[in-house]
């Protein structure tokens, strides 16, 4: 009788979490570059007398890991890996000023500025970003954006300086149109404060998207499930692990110049007493 086709392990699929409780799915990466299993085992050695060598050996800890590396960022990997559930954002077809609020003093607070708008018959000149009300005196204010990113949105406008000023002596006395800008700021300024600032920003129209703040004192990092495949043989072969207890803290997030951003983390794969083990391995052909 021959030696049977050896069974390999070729490339990287995707990778799927799920939830413990429920196994309902969080998500699934699929620009992935590697899910590598590693285990590694210490050995506790009988010593003693005048003998060079260990008597005997028995196995100790062993520590069991899965490293990634994937290149995408779903909603659900901000939950899974930084234990802060990110809202997915839907279809957005209009451009729209969002989060006014005073930071600095009250100039929203006391009714110098009632309302920041879109102009109306100029909205598709607004332009992605964080925008700053500076008050100069009673009445005048200067305007600064976070980024030149967006510029060219609408009507291409420019910025005045280094400080990202987009408009300086506005008088907020009364209503001001910056229609290149498509802002319109509803002002009703008598006695604003020098100094005092607000902020808003300007959303554009999207596909889809996501918002996540990371790092709340309530973050709760869960411990989950994963399914790692590997690619799909030619012989219609698969290869399949299923870690039934994981637990993962971390994302990088890398911009880098003519560079697509590189996770890598290492998942820690723990012992599941519902299970009985730690994972599976499946492969058939």
């Amino acid at each position: 009788m021959a030696l049977s086709q050896p069974f390999g392990v070729f490339g990287i699929h995707s990778l799927t979490c799920f939830k413990l409780d429920t196994n309902e799915v969080y998500g699934t990466v699929r620009v992935t570059g590697s899910a590598s299993l590693s285990l590694s085992g210490e050995t506790i050695d009988l010593v003693g007398g005048s003998n060079r060598y260990p008597w005997d050996s028995e196995v100790g800890m062993i520590t069991s890991e899965m490293s990634l590396v994937f290149r995408e960022y779903p909603a659900w990997i901000y939950e899974v890996f930084l234990g802060s559930k990110a809202t997915s954002l839907t279809e957005k077809l209009t451009s729209t000023i969002e989060n006014i609020k005073d930071i600095n003093g009250s100039i929203i607070l006391d009714g110098e500025v009632t309302d920041i708008v879109p102009l109306a018959g100029s909205e598709e000149n607004l332009k992605f970003g964080d925008y700053t009300l500076v008050a100069k005196d009673a009445t005048t204010a200067e305007l600064f954006i976070s980024t030149d990113i967006d510029l060219n949105r609408g009507t291409p406008t420019i910025i005045i300086d280094d400080s990202l000023a987009i408009a300086k002596d506005i008088d907020l006395s009364a209503s001001v149109d910056l229609t290149d800008w498509g802002i319109q700021i509803l002002g009703a300024a008598t006695a604003m404060t020098p100094g005092h600032t607000l902020s808003f920003s300007v959303s554009t129209p999207r596909k889809d998207g996501v918002d996540v703040k990371i790092g709340s004192s309530s973050d709760s990092f869960p411990n989950f499930g994963a399914y790692a495949l590997a690619n799909k043989r030619g012989d219609n072969g698969f290869f399949k692990i299923t870690a039934y207890n994981c637990k993962a803290a971390g994302v990088p997030i890398g911009m880098t110049e003519k560079e697509w951003s590189t996770s890598e983390i290492t998942v820690k794969l723990n012992y599941s007493a519902k299970e009985n083990a730690v994972f599976r391995v499946e492969s058939q052909r």
